[in-house]
């Protein structure tokens, strides 16, 4: 069954069923997603199997940030270059499909990126997940080609540039999604055809200029006094 099994990105009617069933079946019990994203379902003749989620890379973490090995101007400038599988969860019933979130993994690595550029007009070097080995393995990444580099700092992401802490690392997997993109992330000047893509930091701001706004829309939407206990943490959650 696993050979006929297809991955494709959801149709704009399915997003309030795609949100209800993550909720569902994901263990952090929410949908959420921040920045550039894609949603995708896994289904077999129309039955749905699995879900995955993508969204923008988490601002700083040490373990990432360490094995790229880039400065934080570079960081913060070519952030965007990199991805987060946020979300993944499985709809079958548990020894249903073995194999089924490996087989998924793969076939949505297969498309993924011809999918992220044609939806925000950039490529992605780099994805990362976070994995909670309290309670997974971290199977389907380890056979797909993601490689552990080390723990979160137990925070996780409640806004685009707020985290908090919840005191449960995570196991932090990368995978390349072109060669050499760590080396390529970290040079002084990106490869050409990839500069055209890094942002403009102004160096009197820590931010990008996308997060800053980011930053004054949520202060206009939300009570100051909620995020008084919130700072930027190096980490986010899977």
């Amino acid at each position: 069954m696993l050979d006929e099994i297809t991955v494709r990105l959801i149709e704009p009617h399915q997003r309030e069923r795609w949100d209800k069933e993550v909720s569902q079946h994901h263990y952090l019990k929410n949908a959420n997603l921040v920045g550039e994203q894609l949603r995708y379902v896994v289904e077999d003749r129309g039955r749905w199997l699995a879900l995955l989620g993508w969204s923008a890379a988490a601002y700083h973490i040490q373990a990432r940030d360490q094995w790229i090995g880039w400065a934080d101007n570079q960081r913060r400038a070519r952030r965007r270059l990199v991805a987060n599988n946020v979300r993944f969860c499985l709809l079958t019933e548990p020894g249903e499909l073995p194999n089924l979130a490996s087989r998924a993994l793969a076939l949505n690595l297969a498309r993924w990126s011809e999918d992220w550029q044609q939806a925000h007009g950039h490529p992605i070097l780099l994805v990362e997940s976070f994995v909670d080995t309290q309670l997974f393995r971290g199977t389907a990444y380890k056979a797909s080609g993601w490689k552990a580099v080390g723990l979160s700092s137990g925070f996780q992401r409640v806004a685009q540039d707020f985290y908090e802490a919840h005191d449960r690392p995570k196991q932090l997997y990368l995978r390349e999604m072109t060669k050499h993109a760590a080396r390529k992330l970290r040079q002084r000047h990106l490869p050409a055809g990839l500069r055209e893509h890094e942002q403009k930091i102004d160096p009197s701001c820590q931010m990008p200029k996308d997060d800053l706004l980011s930053f004054w829309q949520t202060m206009h939407q939300c009570d100051l006094s909620a995020y008084l206990g919130l700072m930027p943490a190096p980490a986010s959650v899977k």
